[in-house]
């Protein structure tokens, strides 16, 4: 999984989250930064190596998405979700997301 968040490039990746007018806590970092702090999992917990499956569609279809919780700032309890897929033709899996919104998963 690590070598996965490695080489993933992260500025490609689609951010899932719900728009709101309320106050907000702001989470910025590079890639770099982003990927160690995934890597370190800071409050890795057993069943974070759960998989949650999601259902994802667009205007004309519809697949399933497997998401695993990454806690990447302890001091904060910040959680996000990262889904992925598994690429037939390639034989691989690929990042497809980043959830921030824990009612929409």
């Amino acid at each position: 999984l690590n070598k996965l968040l490695m080489n993933t490039d992260w500025t490609k990746i689609n951010i899932f989250s719900k728009i709101t007018k309320s106050t907000k806590n702001i989470f910025a970092a590079d890639p770099t930064e982003f990927q160690r702090a995934c890597c370190s999992d800071n409050n890795y917990r057993m069943y974070n190596n759960n998989l949650i499956p999601i259902l994802m569609f667009d205007e004309n279809r519809y697949w399933v998405e497997f998401i695993r919780i990454f806690n990447i700032y302890s001091d904060i309890r910040f959680d996000i979700g990262i889904s992925m897929i598994y690429d037939s033709n390639s034989r691989s899996i690929i990042i497809t997301g980043v959830h921030l919104d824990k009612q929409k998963i």
